[in-house]
């Protein structure tokens, strides 16, 4: 009897989650493609709700979302972080993905680094003028800096800044297929043994290229992400499909070129905000 019971159970569950799918399910589907959800990812999301809510007759969109945000809250862990007395942060990613400016603002802003002792290094010799905005930022803000022209000059740079709390570098932007990119990455790791491996990744890029990018940079693996130029897409949907990939902690959200206002912590709350209620 009590087999018989749980049978018809799910029997049940399966109905009613099968013409919930058929009904609100390609709505659901619809909304996250035009938010810029992968479509594996929308049906992934959408397949799981109706699951979940397979016991309940009447469902709309909207309790399907619900389900959905709570499952895309899920993926933004905490990151679990030792202290230390310094603390070693570097920068990775594609050209022109607001790296140099996500340092600036992590550098400056209390919800951050702002309230520590900081040092930024660039290793981005290769860019013309590539050091100028840290070398500016640095004569506004008294936020140390240096350039090092060559791997070589890091241990000397890292002398200099013995009596930092926090030391932030910035790695060259050069495109992902340059040639000897990651190996040249790769020298600096192994030279900094860097405490976290920060993976820049700009929202407004097609979600192949983001996806392209995390790949090649996990090779170097990647502690957590920085989500840019959320202000410069319409498609911010794209960065959930993105941390259900790569499945690490998001670090920090920027949503414009305001230093360092331009900043949010890269909580559930924040990520969900800027899906799904980015104007």
């Amino acid at each position: 009897k009590d087999l018989l019971s749980v049978v018809d159970k799910d029997l049940f569950r399966l109905k009613v989650g099968k013409q919930l799918f058929t009904s609100q399910g390609p709505k659901a589907i619809d909304k996250l493609r035009s938010l810029g959800f992968t479509v594996e990812h929308s049906e992934s999301l959408v397949r799981k709700s109706y699951i979940k809510l397979a016991d309940k007759r009447d469902v709309s969109e909207d309790e399907i979302l619900n389900v959905i945000k709570k499952d895309i809250a899920a993926l933004c862990k905490p990151e679990k972080l030792k202290k230390k007395k310094q603390r070693l942060v570097l920068f990775l990613g594609g050209t022109g993905c607001g790296k140099t400016s996500m340092i600036l603002k992590m550098a400056a802003s209390e919800k951050f680094y702002g309230k520590q002792n900081v040092g930024i290094i660039s290793t981005d010799s290769f860019k013309s003028g590539g050091y100028y905005p840290i070398e500016s930022f640095s004569k506004i803000s008294g936020i140390e800096s240096r350039l090092a022209e060559t791997a070589g000059k890091l241990p000397l740079i890292m002398e200099d800044f013995s009596d930092k709390d926090v030391i932030l570098v910035d790695t060259p932007g050069r495109g992902m297929n340059f040639k000897n990119k990651v190996s040249e990455i790769q020298k600096i790791i192994d030279l900094l043994k860097p405490d976290e491996k920060i993976l820049v990744l700009p929202a407004n890029q097609d979600v192949d290229d983001l996806f392209f990018q995390s790949v090649i940079t996990r090779l170097n693996g990647i502690t957590s992400l920085c989500i840019t130029k959320l202000d410069e897409t319409v498609k911010p949907g794209k960065i959930a499909s993105v941390m259900n990939e790569i499945n690490v902690p998001v670090k920090a959200l920027s949503n414009g070129q305001g230093i360092p206002k331009d900043i949010m912590l890269g909580d559930s709350s924040n990520v969900l905000k800027s899906i799904f209620d980015n104007n």
